[in-house]
């Protein structure tokens, strides 16, 4: 009755319209003034827009990106229904957009780097708040008397001259040693064929290692060896989350958007399995599943598992490797673990090894100086 022709949507909010619709007929006939739909506050995933355009095909539907500093949005795109990720696009009138690298130099195309705003659209800074100003309304490299916005986000120059967006410079965090962009596994993840939305965190689980955490909805229930797979094939292993966990619907704010912090962690988990589970049948598998699942934090390992898919790394296998000594007297080589990552497998090298008797360094008396060893 309204005859509604625009509608403006956070991304969240747009997914849970589309599913409140579905394929209502009466619902649908309601939208027949509807003329142009508008995401912006979040990213856009392609499943979504895959999603808007089997309800509704005759009505675009545009992403746009930009923050309050600049007068809320400054680049546009136009959506397609093939389309298998979702740039941010180009810049409006009036305003220039620049991907930097720290130093403040320009990266060349499909180099990730921070975005900066210029033109017509900046605020003058933010009251009261000199630092921040400061901080964030910065003089332009290459031109006199120009001012830039640091956004804080990361993107890259695509060939055909869009922006895609690949996350905030905060998500970035550090594991092992590597420096990981969260965003760039969430769009690794949303391009995958049934994917609806998809979140990836690092949080610090059972003791003090951080673990990558990845939250995706879907209709059908994807195995995580599936979505391993796919993430395996654009990505670094060391970019692959531990742990895996479908979601119905994410938790929102007030304002729409996804709540990370209301994100569950996983609980002692036992992994649901593709094949058949098999118990510890030996003395050796006994005690190795023991010391899987207190490493991994796991119930019921089988002795089909595998170390990695379980959520190891190297730093994890270097511990079990410890472990195994301390515990059953055996030194079974890092590299023989990394090569040999199914329990089964691994019991049969403990088995086969020499045993050797674990002991343990003794801790000397307090002295005011102490010789140097020979290393």
């Amino acid at each position: 009755a309204e005859q509604v022709s625009n509608l403006h949507f956070v991304p969240s909010m747009l997914n849970a319209f589309i599913a409140s619709v579905g394929s209502d007929v009466e619902q649908l006939c309601r939208l027949g003034s509807l003329r142009k739909v508008i995401t912006s506050g979040e990213a856009l995933s392609a499943e979504t827009v895959s999603h808007w355009y089997s309800l509704l095909p005759e009505v675009p539907l545009y992403n746009l990106y930009g923050p309050t500093e600049a007068s809320i949005d400054v680049t546009a795109y136009s959506t397609h229904a093939g389309d298998d990720r979702i740039p941010i696009g180009r810049p409006i009138w009036n305003t220039s957009m620049y991907v930097l690298d720290n130093h403040l130099c320009l990266v060349p195309e499909g180099i990730a780097g921070e975005l900066y705003i210029a033109g017509a659209g900046l605020a003058r800074g933010y009251l009261n708040r000199p630092e921040l100003t400061a901080s964030r309304f910065i003089s332009h490299p290459y031109l006199n008397g120009v001012r830039m916005y640091r956004t804080g986000d990361i993107g890259r120059w695509l060939p055909d001259g869009n922006i895609e967006y690949l996350g905030r410079a905060d998500d970035q965090v550090k594991i092992r040693g590597y420096r990981i962009e969260l965003g760039e596994i969430e769009n690794t993840l949303k391009s995958f064929p049934g994917i609806h939305d998809a979140v990836v965190i690092a949080r610090h689980l059972k003791d003090t290692d951080q673990e990558l955490l990845a939250y995706f909805s879907c209709k059908e229930l994807i195995p995580e060896a599936t979505l391993k797979d796919h993430l395996a094939q654009f990505l670094p292993a060391y970019m692959i989350p531990a742990y895996f966990i479908a979601l119905e619907q994410f938790p929102l704010t007030s304002s729409g958007k996804t709540d990370r912090k209301r994100l569950p962690l996983p609980d002692n988990r036992s992994v649901e399995k593709e094949h058949h589970h098999m118990g510890p049948r030996t003395a050796v598998e006994h005690q190795l599943v023991k010391i899987w699942e207190d490493l991994l934090d796991v119930h019921q390992a089988s002795v089909y598992d595998d170390f990695f898919e379980l959520g190891g790394h190297s730093l994890k296998a270097t511990r079990l490797a410890s472990r195994i000594f301390k515990e059953m007297g055996v030194r079974v080589g890092l590299k023989d673990l990394l090569l040999h990552t199914v329990l089964e497998r691994q019991a049969l090298l403990i088995s086969n090894a020499l045993k050797e008797e674990y002991t343990s360094i003794p801790v000397i008396g307090l002295k005011d100086s102490y010789a140097l060893s020979a290393a």
